[in-house]
């Protein structure tokens, strides 16, 4: 799993490093590429005169970690938990809707949200999509990224970076806002999260909505 950017920001800034992946148990983080990151944003935004739009290689660098760590306790619950609950959210929103406006969706965010092989050309995004990664089907694997690009959007503390993860194309050229809409609809059918961890992530997620990650 990668901290994805949109491919519209990563071709605007030249950007061809990878921040943030998530492998097995073992988050990577990329302290330089966080910091390239914020320099070339403070470029493009005109930061000089306003200190409240400098972008944060640390900010960055914790809103990658923060990404990553949903991957893990995802990644844990699918190991400990509910191994189907990726396989069967696919089934689940192709019944809401059909395959083919599911499968567009998971395109469109591919396109539009690409992993560094299909940034670089390695790959289209359909034959990503037809592959698998670490035995995880990459079908599933892009519901994953998308799951946690909506949290991302939603969260107002992630607000001052949202150019490098901003929805609304997917949600006006795709079925994306209702597959997101009911998402809490799918979950309530699933086994929840044990009660220790599910009030310890409900505090994580609450302590880092109230402030903005400067």
């Amino acid at each position: 799993m990668e901290f994805h950017i949109s491919r519209s920001l990563r071709e605007r800034l030249d950007l061809n490093d990878l921040l943030f992946s998530y492998t097995g148990n073992v988050v990577f983080g990329n302290v330089a590429a966080s910091r390239k990151l914020a320099q070339k944003l403070n470029n493009v935004r005109g930061t000089e005169g306003d200190p409240a739009e400098v972008a944060n290689a640390g900010a960055l660098f914790a809103m990658g970690l923060i990404d990553e760590l949903n991957h893990a306790l995802i990644a844990r619950y699918r190991e400990e938990i509910d191994p189907a609950v990726l396989t069967d959210a696919v089934r689940w929103f192709e019944a809401q809707s059909s395959p083919a406006d599911v499968a567009r969706m998971l395109l469109a965010f591919t396109e539009q949200f690409p992993n560094m092989a299909v940034y670089r050309g390695e790959l289209s995004a359909a034959e990503w999509l037809k592959g698998t990664s670490d035995g995880l089907p990459n079908r599933e694997a892009a519901l994953e990224e998308l799951m946690l690009l909506w949290i991302a959007n939603r969260n107002p503390a992630f607000g001052r970076y949202r150019e490098l993860f901003n929805d609304a194309d997917l949600q006006t050229q795709t079925i994306y806002q209702k597959v997101t809409a009911t998402l809490p609809d799918y979950f309530v059918t699933r086994p929840p999260l044990s009660p220790e961890a599910g009030a310890y992530w409900t505090r994580c997620v609450r302590r880092s909505m109230r402030r903005p990650i400067r």
